[in-house]
């Protein structure tokens, strides 16, 4: 019943969830990809990096580096 009505086994089902909380946790905090690993619900950073790379297409830091906020650039900081 879950296949057919999600198009997806349930073990695709939770590694998409995974990889959207890690998407959004590298477009909106400074953690470390470790962090986000353990907090998606893997242990191993490298298996978790590689299954990101096969199904987003680009590393976890590239992925970041693209979809992160940048400080705009009229934006002066105070000292």
């Amino acid at each position: 019943r879950f296949k057919l009505a999600t198009k997806q086994s349930p073990m695709q089902y939770l590694q998409n969830l995974r990889l959207e909380h890690a998407k959004l946790s590298l477009e909106n905090s400074k953690k470390t990809f470790a962090q986000i690993t353990y907090e998606s619900g893997y242990e191993d950073a490298t298996s978790f990096s590689r299954l990101f790379r096969q199904r987003v297409g680009v590393t976890p830091a590239a992925y970041r580096k693209k979809f992160q906020p940048t400080p705009t650039a009229g934006a002066k900081s105070k000292a």
